[in-house]
């Protein structure tokens, strides 16, 4: 057998000996770019939660904001109706 017709022969075999790794390699290849994919996918997802948060945050500081101001006026009120007791029971006092 001549030398080029065994390097044939070899580079066939070996050619098709790498055939299914090269197969399985693709395969690999295509679950990476799936994977990576819903990585980015998830990595949105995580973007978009973060921001909701964010918005969350923002609002809790602003209703804390308003819960404390809106006692601050409730505590007015409540001197205010103090004050009118007061005056009510000067006035009375001062009719008998």
């Amino acid at each position: 057998m001549p030398e080029k017709e065994f390097i044939d022969i070899v580079r066939t075999v070996i050619q098709e000996e790498l055939q299914p790794i090269k197969e399985d390699i693709k395969t690999l290849q295509k679950g990476q770019q799936s994977l990576e994919k819903g990585q980015q996918s998830l990595e949105k997802g995580q973007q978009s939660l973060h921001k909701g948060l964010q918005t969350v945050q923002k609002a809790q500081v602003r209703m804390q904001k308003d819960i404390t101001d809106i006692k601050k006026h409730v505590n007015h009120i409540w001197n205010d109706i103090g004050n009118l007791e007061n005056r009510v029971e000067k006035l009375e006092s001062a009719a008998q």
